[in-house]
């Protein structure tokens, strides 16, 4: 089934409106109602850790963000920014289907100007 990934991302941020449970639980609901690639994604999805560590799967779906941490003395980073599990896991999505979605677009406007 051709489902575009515009789509998911309007039911997605439609969902999350209403979801009042855990925040850790967010990434593994969606990546139970993924199917085909788009599931074999999330289940390898890999993130690093804030102790220079990955986490992968399911250990990365349940991550929340992490912060930029700056050395309030010069400015240095001491800790890097790691986006959520469900951040990860929407970018990868993004990078894998995001391509099919603009073609599909482009292949309707071409069809509809040849009308």
């Amino acid at each position: 089934m051709d489902y575009p990934l515009k789509l998911y991302l309007e039911r997605v941020k439609m969902w999350y409106r209403i979801y009042e449970g855990p925040d850790e639980s967010v990434g593994p609901l969606l990546a139970g109602r993924l199917r085909g690639r788009a599931q074999q994604i999330a289940l390898k999805l890999r993130l690093p850790d804030p102790h220079g560590g990955v986490d992968i799967g399911d250990g990365a779906l349940v991550r929340l963000s992490v912060d930029e941490v700056r050395d309030p003395v010069n400015g240095q980073v001491i800790q890097q920014a790691i986006p959520s599990g469900v951040q990860a896991l929407l970018a990868a999505l993004r990078a894998a289907f995001g391509e099919a979605d603009q073609l599909r677009a482009t292949r309707a406007m071409e069809v509809f100007f040849e009308c």
